[in-house]
């Protein structure tokens, strides 16, 4: 069984806005989630990015080389009306 390991989520501008405990074998979708349960910004809504890739949900973060103190950004995508 995989540890759980610390990432921090920041703003593309570099601001730290949450520090999360994820297990390697998670999918990027539910990083996604716990992100959601915390800040409640929309799943639909966060585009992920770690070392300038975009992240994608079928995806672990194990899969993309996350290790303890990973820094993840995220960038709140607005659906455009009309």
């Amino acid at each position: 069984m995989d540890s759980d390991i610390p990432i921090t989520v920041r703003t593309l501008a570099g601001s730290p806005i949450l520090e999360l405990q994820v297990c390697p074998g998670w999918i990027i979708s539910q990083i996604r989630e716990k992100i959601f349960e915390i800040k409640g910004i929309p799943t639909s809504q966060q585009l992920l990015l770690f070392e300038a890739t975009p992240l994608h949900d079928d995806h672990t973060a194990q899969s993309y080389g996350m290790l303890t103190g990973a820094v993840v950004h995220l960038m709140q995508v607005v659906p455009r009306i009309g």
